[in-house]
C-alpha cells in the first residue's frame, strides 16, 4: 500500500477528524481514508448520469405542473 503524508491541515479541519475518528471508534487514518473513499464514490456521478436522473423525472412529472402559486396554496391550506 501506498503511504501520502498531509501537509498544513488547517487546525479546525483537524479537530473535526480527531473528534468524527474518536465518534467513530477510528484512527485518524481510517476516517481520513473514508472521508476521501466517500468523496470519490460521490465524485463518481457524471454530470451525464445527473442528467439524465433528472430528464426522467421531468419525463414522469410532467402530467403534474407546479409553480410557486400551487406550492403557496398547499401550504396555506387549513392554516386560516
Amino acid at each position: 500500500m501506498r503511504a501520502i503524508t498531509l501537509k498544513g491541515i488547517p487546525d479546525d479541519l483537524y479537530e473535526r477528524l480527531k473528534k468524527r475518528a474518536k465518534d467513530e471508534r477510528r484512527s485518524i487514518n481510517s476516517e481520513i481514508l473514508i472521508c476521501v473513499e466517500r468523496a470519490l464514490d460521490e465524485a463518481d456521478i457524471s454530470a451525464g448520469s445527473l442528467r439524465e436522473v433528472a430528464a426522467e423525472y421531468r419525463a414522469k412529472t410532467r402530467r403534474f405542473p407546479l409553480n410557486d402559486s400551487i406550492i403557496d396554496r398547499g401550504k396555506n391550506e387549513g392554516r386560516r
